[in-house]
């Protein structure tokens, strides 16, 4: 028998007509017969099942046993679930973001690892299969937003597959949701909470906290930060579609401290040219875990922040208490949500309770209007 580099061939075969799946095709000769298998959504998959179709043929076994033991022929569904997952997983790198690809993959190994379903072909999966599942998960304690997370991904997997007509269903779209209401309250920082994180940080964190609570960014965002974003004329940072959440891209106002903080790290480090904006003093860009670790210490540090709230503060929170701190001081929902950079005004609408009297002066003049009253109400209630 030929060896497996001349034995058959793989193509990509995109046509979606007459019940025919798109994908990676399997074509060799056995026995003088030209044989065709669909190998899968991905090149990859497809290279595999022709290295295992000549090795089973070189053992001797024979052509249907082969073909049951690596095409699953017997089967209904034809792709199975990890098939589905290397494809989808194919054909997103690059659509999303870095760091939501990442997620996605981690938790699309965990299903590998851990749910018995996953060894199932795509279309043997049952809404019965993920309740199960989902129940086990949440009597082990996974709360319901992460929960709900999943059947999020899945149900993503799911719409892939039918358009590309793997599967015909979405079992996942039919699994009832968990309640979110139970979620913690996030964790914000007090003014002069805030300002004692700064002051304790090393030097070569110190720039990256203050920016962020000066400006509410995200961590991915300021990690992925240049200076040619950085325009000091105008006083703004530019976040770049790239770098932004909601793959859009927005200008943030920088104020005098920022402003100061970020030309005296520039100057001191003589800082040429348009690279990253947090670096160490080695001029390495600052990473994630390099963060964490940087917060916790810092954190520990921190008289003023009380010791059992220390835990709960992770480097999300200081993008709250940005926002916190710019509606207790006055700044209309409507302008924190831009500077933050939220997708819709209910995001915003979190942060209402720090304004408690933000309404009032409106009301008052609704009052005065029906009432009839005038300045003098407007008067007794001001004090003036």
């Amino acid at each position: 028998m030929a060896t497996r580099r001349d034995f058959g061939s793989i193509a990509r075969d995109k046509r979606k007509s007459g019940g025919h799946r798109p994908g990676w095709y399997i074509r060799f000769r056995h026995d003088g017969k030209r044989i065709k298998r669909y190998g899968g959504p991905t090149k990859q998959i497809a290279s595999e099942k022709l290295s295992q179709v000549h090795a089973f043929l070189s053992k001797g076994r024979s052509l249907e046993e082969t073909l049951r033991i690596v095409f699953n022929e017997t089967s209904a569904g034809g792709i199975t679930f990890r098939e589905a997952v290397g494809g989808y997983l194919t054909d997103f790198k690059g659509r999303k973001r870095p760091s939501t690809f990442a997620v996605d993959v981690t938790r699309f190994n965990a299903y590998l690892k851990n749910a018995t379903w996953a060894k199932k072909d795509l279309a043997d999966i049952t809404k019965q299969d993920l309740i199960r599942w989902t129940n086990a998960r949440e009597r082990a304690g996974t709360s319901g937003p992460s929960i709900n997370r999943d059947m999020a991904l899945l149900s993503g997997l799911y719409q892939w597959a039918i358009d590309l007509e793997y599967a015909d269903e979405n079992p996942a779209r039919r699994v009832p949701r968990r309640s979110e209401s139970g979620r913690g309250r996030e964790t914000y920082l007090a003014a002069k909470e805030a300002r004692e994180l700064i002051e304790e940080s090393d030097d070569d964190f110190r720039p990256l906290f203050t920016t962020a609570i000066f400006t509410g960014m995200r961590r991915g965002e300021l990690l992925a930060l240049r200076w040619d974003a950085v325009d000091f004329a105008l006083h703004l940072i530019t976040v770049v579609p790239a770098s932004a959440k909601t793959g859009k891209s927005r200008v943030v106002p920088m104020g005098p401290t920022l402003e100061a903080a970020l030309t005296a790290i520039r100057t001191e480090r003589k800082i040429v040219g348009v690279g990253t904006v947090f670096t160490n003093r080695r001029g390495v860009s600052l990473t994630k875990w390099m963060v964490q670790t940087a917060l916790r210490k810092t954190l520990a540090r921190c008289k003023a922040i009380p010791e059992e709230k220390r835990p709960k503060v992770t480097f999300h929170c200081l993008r709250h208490t940005a926002a916190s701190l710019m509606v207790q001081n006055g700044v209309s929902l409507h302008d924190v949500g831009k500077i933050l950079g939220h997708s819709t005004p209910a995001m915003t609408a979190r942060y209402a309770h720090f304004a408690p009297e933000f309404a009032r002066p409106a009301v008052l003049k609704l009052d005065q209007a029906v009432m009839g009253t005038g300045n003098k109400q407007e008067r007794a209630e001001t004090g003036a």
